[in-house]
């Protein structure tokens, strides 16, 4: 790891740290301030965004900070940040197509069970909101089904895939702890949790494509 990468990841970390420690107190503008940052970092490492799978990721790490702004901002820009990360999504399912544009429908099988349980389970708390939540669930679970086909296509390079497809799934993982946070009931440890899961994952979707400079 490089002086410049150690740098970034250090202030990624105090960063983060700072903004969990603020969960709990009565300080919403200081959340605001720091809640885009770590995200923005990755985007940083990620450059210079020459190859056009660094400018994927990098523009979908960005759209994910203007979907943590809003979300930190007001309830009433939850839609705003759900479309931010939708569009990030999309992003990063363009920048695994590149790696490989095999089916691989074995893996889309326990993707799309994931999906459809996790829509099923929120929809009775959904209201008004059945049907822009159905549409996120389909995305991110192309998403999460394009990272795993890069495991499943063995001519993609191992530590690509796996970063790909783990960074994905934490990402997937911490969507359904937002989604029951904003629909069903707001806990901390959760949000702490579901936190820690996205960084995570972004961080891993970031990777993918800085080992894909080294291999």
């Amino acid at each position: 790891m490089s002086l410049r990468s150690r740098d970034l990841f250090r202030c990624g970390i105090v960063v983060a740290v700072i903004y969990l420690l603020c969960l709990p107190t009565d300080v919403p503008a200081l959340r605001l301030a720091l809640k885009g940052i770590p995200v923005i970092l990755m985007a940083v490492w990620l450059a210079p965004w020459r190859e056009h799978g660094a400018r994927l990721i990098g523009l979908g790490l960005l759209l994910s900070a203007i979907g943590d702004v809003c979300l930190e901002a007001s309830p009433r820009l939850f839609l705003v940040g759900l479309g931010a990360f939708l569009l990030a999504h999309v992003t990063y399912i363009a920048a695994f197509l590149r790696h490989s544009r095999r089916p691989a429908f074995i893996v889309a099988i326990p993707v799309a069970a994931f999906g459809l349980g996790t829509f099923l389970w929120l929809q009775p708390h959904l209201g008004a909101m059945t049907l822009p939540v159905l549409g996120y669930v389909v995305v991110i679970c192309m998403m999460m089904w394009r990272a795993w086909a890069l495991v499943a296509d063995q001519s993609v390079a191992r530590p690509i895939a796996w970063m790909a497809a783990l960074g994905a799934s934490s990402f997937g993982l911490s969507d359904t702890l937002v989604a029951h946070n904003r629909f069903i009931a707001p806990m901390l440890a959760l949000q702490i949790l579901l936190m820690l899961l996205y960084w995570t994952g972004q961080w891993g979707i970031a990777a993918s494509q800085q080992a894909r400079r080294t291999i």
